[in-house]
């Protein structure tokens, strides 16, 4: 048996291989390095440190998350242990990031515990919120940064978040962008790097776009297909089933596979794509999408196409049939300045109650028209759903809600001379088809800048914010009076 000291010499040996492997990207020698250091003490946590730093960039979640929880269950008040076990779960979006997350909070006065510690630590909170699309709380995180951190000592990774606020968008903004994304904002989605699309022409291969996230997310980013297109190859798009009508007929794209709700997370192996879910649908397959030679996010075409302000591609518009535009105009008839309304969208914070709406019936010649689904976030004091906010609402609008798809959705908003929404999807399909105003809270998601009435995004867009946090009557106000004055 070997003694205290040899053990611990032996330790320590390994661990200094390990780092120097990991420096030269040997990554099988410092995962031997590192596995052998925690067999020599498997009571300290700086070995599994070091096997979750090697699984991460091996990029092998499941290991990754596994070795994180090991070192911080061995050592919960060390700050490698504390920030390794943040990263994994939130990377993975486990239930339990966010208590992680506020443990390490109540940490700061521990005495590992520096200014860059917390810092980092706030930072990473801040990331974590503003991909939740907790625009509030990453903000309060960040300020909570600034006042620990010295002067002139921010990380370029908050001066680079101002400039995505800004709409500068550019290599520093794009950058945390992707950080962003590697943190679920669009879904969790991990693509291998041999299979990963760098924007390098496709010579007739084909390319699998994985269109994860929220539908508006969906609708915004979509505009980049044509230029996927335009490489010269197949395209494959993976979006969720509800979305397929509106795509269908274009010809950015060749063929439309199905792709499970928001909560999945995409991995490929041997070209075939496979699902990982907590939902009923674990393990379902793509049908037919095993022969792809790349893959993509979509929501990281604006980065590859180094998009700037004045390189943003037309919004998407959906092709229309006559007989479905027809179809349309019949049901909602030609009298009339019609406006449609959506209020809700599936977060509260950017919801707002559908009475505010009611300075529009005033308005002489207005027809309205309500495009709110049932199962969105419930509004205002009464928790009811969509038809039963419109069966409480003090003055007449009619629902076209019940669309058979999303395409005669589409139609039914073309047919509309004004759409006024909320944050959300009807948002951003209504934007590239027709007038629209978006009323926006305070803070807002990148995507809208934090001021200014125009959107570099859609050209038919008007933002409308709330002149403080919280004050959505002066938003909704604000757009009811912009509409008054645009009939």
């Amino acid at each position: 048996m070997m003694g205290g000291s040899l053990l611990a010499a032996l330790y320590r040996e390994d661990i200094v291989n390990c780092y120097a492997a990991l420096k030269a990207q040997d990554f099988q020698k410092a995962t031997g390095h590192a596995a052998r250091a925690a067999q020599l003490q498997p009571h300290r946590c700086e070995a599994y440190v070091l096997l979750s730093d090697v699984s991460f960039a091996l990029r092998d979640t499941a290991k990754y998350e596994r070795y994180a929880r090991l070192a911080f269950q061995l050592a919960p008040r060390d700050f490698d242990a504390v920030m390794c076990a943040i990263v994994a779960t939130t990377e993975n979006d486990t239930s339990d990031a966010r208590s992680i997350l506020d443990y390490a909070v109540s940490l700061e006065s521990t005495p590992w515990t520096s200014a860059s510690n917390k810092g980092k630590i706030r930072l990473t909170y801040s990331f974590y919120l503003l991909a939740h699309r907790d625009t509030a709380g990453a903000q309060k995180q960040e300020e909570a940064a600034r006042a620990i951190l010295p002067a002139g000592k921010l990380p370029e990774v908050v001066l680079a978040y101002r400039e995505l606020m800004a709409g500068n968008y550019g290599p520093p903004s794009w950058g945390l962008y992707n950080a962003v994304l590697n943190l679920g904002y669009c879904g969790p989605c991990f693509i291998p790097a041999e299979y990963l699309w760098d924007g390098r022409p496709l010579n007739g291969k084909t390319i699998l776009v994985v269109c994860s996230g929220g539908l508006g997310d969906v609708v915004q980013f979509a505009r980049y297909l044509p230029a996927v297109k335009a490489a010269g190859g197949r395209v494959i798009a993976a979006m969720a089933e509800p979305l397929a009508p509106l795509f269908s007929e274009w010809d950015a794209i060749d063929e439309i596979v199905p792709l499970p709700g928001a909560s999945i997370s995409v991995s490929l192996a041997a070209k075939r794509v496979l699902y990982r879910s907590t939902s009923s649908d674990e393990g379902r397959p793509t049908p037919d999408a095993s022969t792809f030679d790349f893959a993509v996010q979509l929501a990281k075409l604006p980065i590859i196409f180094d998009t700037r302000p004045d390189s943003i591609p037309p919004p998407f518009s959906p092709h229309i049939p006559p007989d479905r535009m027809e179809r349309a105009r019949q049901l909602i008839g030609e009298d009339g300045f019609k406006i449609g309304l959506c209020w809700a969208a599936s977060q509260s914070e950017r919801s707002f109650p559908a009475e505010l709406f009611a300075p529009l019936a005033d308005i002489p010649g207005v027809r309205l028209f309500s495009f709110q689904r049932n199962g969105a976030a419930h509004c205002g004091a009464a928790s009811r759903n969509a038809q039963d906010q419109l069966k409480h609402l003090t003055f007449p609008v009619t629902s076209v809600e019940d669309a058979p798809d999303m395409l005669d959705t589409a139609a039914r908003i073309a047919a509309m001379d004004l759409v006024i929404s909320a944050d959300t999807f009807v948002a951003h399909l209504a934007g590239g088809i027709t007038p629209t105003f978006v009323v926006l809270p305070t803070p807002c998601d990148w995507r809208w800048r934090s001021e200014g009435e125009t959107s570099a995004w859609y050209p038919l867009v008007r933002l409308f914010r709330q002149p403080a946090p919280g004050d959505w009557a002066g938003a909704v106000q604000a757009a009811c009076k912009g509409a008054g004055e645009t009939v």
